[in-house]
């Protein structure tokens, strides 16, 4: 069993070619199976953050996450999501805030297709 969290993102991301910032954003999640990148909301221009090129990002997002034992309730779940979104991907400079719109217990991972 799993954790299924539909999340509102907004995070900083490194980037290397500025001129196709959605493509970036795409690729940065395409190789993770436990992150979904549903929807790109926002993009902002690219600035530099830590000597980086970066962009601001605001996205929906499913999140899957593992079972954990000192949540007892699916609730508990809510404070989970920030810090796994931030030690999926080396490219999210920073995770400036996460709203968690849902969550529910799957039986696994769905396939990407």
């Amino acid at each position: 069993m799993m954790i299924k969290a539909d999340t509102i993102a907004k995070i900083i991301v490194k980037v290397v070619d500025e001129t196709q910032p959605q493509k970036e954003v795409k690729k940065l999640f395409a190789s993770n199976r436990n992150v979904i990148l549903n929807e790109i909301n926002e993009v902002s221009p690219p600035f530099i953050y830590n000597g980086q090129t970066c962009i601001e990002v605001r996205c929906l997002l499913t999140i899957y996450l593992n079972h954990h034992y000192e949540c007892h309730h699916i609730n508990d779940y809510t404070g989970k999501v920030f810090p796994a979104l931030k030690s999926y991907s080396p490219h999210i400079a920073r995770v400036i805030s996460t709203q968690v719109l849902g969550l529910a217990e799957v039986s696994s991972r769905r396939a990407r297709y």
